[in-house]
Formats: C-alpha cells, structure tokens, sequence
C-alpha cells in the first residue's frame, strides 16, 4: 500500500491495515513472552487448553513496563505512524503497548449490542491528547475469534458531532455513543439485540449491508490479522470487544500515542487528534 493509500483508508474507514509491520519472527518472541506471563500471573499454560479458565486475563502490565513490546517500533511501524500523524518528529509513546488476550469461549458469535466507545474524551483531557490507537497481532486473528469491532467511518460522525457541539463539551464516549448511536434507525440497531429467531441477520445487516449516514457509509468490520500486521485507529473511531469462538486465544498489543501524560510535565504544544484533513494541529 502507498504512503497515500494508507492515509487515504485511514481517513475514509478510520483504520488502516500494515501487513507485516514487523516479522513473524518477533511476533512469536513477543508472543512468548506473553504465555510467560500468563503461566507466572495465572497459571496458564500455553499447552494445557484445560488451563484457559480466564477468558480475559488482566494483571499483565509488567510485560509494558519491561518493554516486552518493543520490537513493534520499526522503521515501517515508525514510518506509518509519521504518515498518519501527518509530520515528522511525532511525539514517541511512553510504551509500545500492552497485551491483549481473548481465550476461547463457549457460544455463538455474533456483533455484540453492548460495549461500544471511543478510549478518550474527543477533544482530549488536561495534559493529555490521544493521537493514535494500534493494534499489533502476535498470533492469527481469523474470523469470529476475538479479533476488535470498528464501525467504520464513525469518525467521520464524530467530528460532524463536535463542529455543532458546544465548545465546552468534551466529547465524552458516552453521551457521543448516545447522541450519534441514536442519530439514524441504522444506527440503533447496533444498540438493539436481535431475537434467537433472527440469528445471523444482524451480522449480515451490520458487516456486510451497511447504511450511510449524513452521506459517511458506515458498516461494522472484524479486525482480524496475521502475525506481524498492525492496524491502526483513529482516536475517534467507535469500536467493541467481541467474542472468540475459534480454538486459539487472541494475542495482540494495543498501544496507543499521548503526546502527554502528566500536565505539569507537558513540553511543547497538546496536539489534537489526527483529523480527516490530514495531520495534527497545536491547540
């Protein structure tokens, strides 16, 4: 893909796809090093499927804190999140990101009605901005098996959100969910658990029909991914956690870019978040 193409998407969907941002060979390293840890925190073994009783396993932060997730920050990584942020000498993350795991879980799947936000306030908190999301896959991510939720161009309905918003209005996940969620019937549905005897309709109508709203198609698409790949979101972009009904557990990293994290230490200008005009602006 083109340095043009990958804003292109990114601007239109909200999120772009870098195959092989960095190799299968530090995807399995780093892929490693979470099952460590899964073992010491939890008593997860990697190969006693017996073990996997947390479906959503937390406490791993000391893999972030020893820079288990390093080996993400390539020159192609590195060089993607330049084109995206739209300048050169973007501010670098504290951390490259945390883990993220789903193990397998009995049930159908199915586009959740719950659990729809953005990470952050639209228009930032004091002393913090969130530029960039990025996901980065350790193992396989196939279809139905835990791989993120995005609906596609909602950033687009965000920002149409904040131009009409009163200025004081921080942007909040929960009243921009409310608001543009309860904007068109399509919308709505999303929110609207189907009943049993409409199984598979609504995966239909929500990933593969769509609408348009305000003229922004929209549609809800499943990140899944192969060792290597790293998708990248913008900070407005309504996404959900989802279920993994395949035989492997999801093992990813989220990272995300703060051009700062402590007020009283801020150096420089808060930037606001990447826009659909391209680049990030100074406040």
């Amino acid at each position: 893909m083109s340095d043009a193409d990958l804003r292109s998407h990114f601007d239109e969907h909200g999120f772009v796809r870098l195959r092989s941002g960095f190799s299968a060979e530090h995807a399995a390293v780093m892929a490693d090093a979470v099952w460590t840890e899964l073992k010491r925190k939890h008593g997860i073994d990697r190969d006693v499927p017996a073990t996997w009783t947390v479906t959503e396993p937390r406490g791993l932060g000391a893999l972030r804190r020893k820079g288990a997730f390093d080996m993400l920050a390539t020159p192609e990584v590195k060089a993607a999140i330049g084109i995206l942020m739209g300048r050169d000498g973007w501010p670098p993350p504290v951390s490259w990101g945390d883990p993220l795991v789903t193990f397998p879980d009995q049930g159908t799947w199915d586009v959740p009605a719950d659990g729809w936000h953005i990470d952050f306030p639209a228009r930032g908190a004091p002393g913090s901005t969130l530029l960039l999301k990025w996901l980065g896959y350790l193992a396989p991510v196939p279809a139905r098996g835990g791989g993120t939720l995005v609906l596609a161009g909602s950033h687009r309905l965000v920002e149409t959100y904040l131009r009409h918003a009163d200025p004081s209005d921080p942007g909040r996940s929960p009243t921009l969910r409310d608001a543009i969620f309860g904007s068109h019937p399509w919308l709505r549905t999303i929110r609207q658990p189907d009943p049993p005897s409409a199984s598979g309709h609504r995966a239909v109508r929500l990933m593969e029909q769509g609408a348009a709203v305000s003229g922004v198609p929209v549609r809800v698409v499943e990140l899944t991914g192969q060792p290597g790949d790293v998708v990248f979101m913008h900070p407005h972009l309504f996404h959900a956690a989802a279920p993994n009904r395949s035989p492997a557990p999801r093992l990813m990293v989220t990272g995300t870019s703060h051009p700062c994290i402590d007020h009283d230490r801020c150096r420089g200008p808060v930037l606001r978040p990447v826009t659909s005009a391209g680049g990030v602006m100074p406040v």
